[in-house]
């Protein structure tokens, strides 16, 4: 592998490790009603929001055409020269998204941004005990996090004194 394309991965690496504490750290997320079948039994995770399932890895047109116009963006050129990176603001919600130059653009991490949103009733300054009731045993769990995992992605809810602070879904 050549140094410059080593280079380029490492630097998207990191682009994409600081968008994910960027979605973690600037997302106080609120779920919204949630599908039927429990988090952990789910094929893929994703979060509801306006009636429309959003998945880390999913198309992004498709989703602004669902979810409405009423959305701020930010746009980025990639530290690494291969695309741009977006984050699309909706009231409650927040989109993490990469476009590959030539590429169709992709949802990288999705996070509720206040308690306007829920997954299966589980919402920012709800308790963790309700959410594990509300979602299943999570995959990991310490003071500070729910994780919940399936192939592709990562469903995280941030914890301070039992209280849920974030929620975030973000590709592995």
């Amino acid at each position: 592998m050549s140094m410059k394309k080593n280079r380029s991965i490492k630097c998207m690496t990191v682009v994409l490790a600081v968008m994910m504490g960027l979605a973690a750290a600037l997302c106080a997320c609120g779920p919204s009603e949630a599908p039927d079948a429990p988090v952990g039994e789910r094929a893929v995770l994703s979060l509801p929001f306006r009636g429309t399932e959003i998945a880390a890895g999913d198309a992004v047109e498709p989703l602004l055409g669902a979810l409405g116009d009423d959305y701020t963006m930010q746009e980025a050129a990639s530290c690494a020269g291969i695309g741009k990176d977006y984050v699309y603001t909706y009231p409650s919600l927040r989109l993490y998204v990469f476009a590959p130059e030539g590429g169709e653009a992709i949802v990288t991490s999705v996070c509720y941004t206040d308690d306007g949103a829920a997954i299966k009733g589980v919402t920012i300054g709800g308790a963790a005990d309700a959410a594990v009731a509300a979602l299943g045993e999570p995959d990991e769990q310490t003071e500070s996090k729910l994780v919940y995992r399936d192939e592709t992605s990562v469903l995280t809810l941030s914890l301070r004194d039992g209280i849920v602070t974030a929620i975030v879904l973000s590709e592995k």
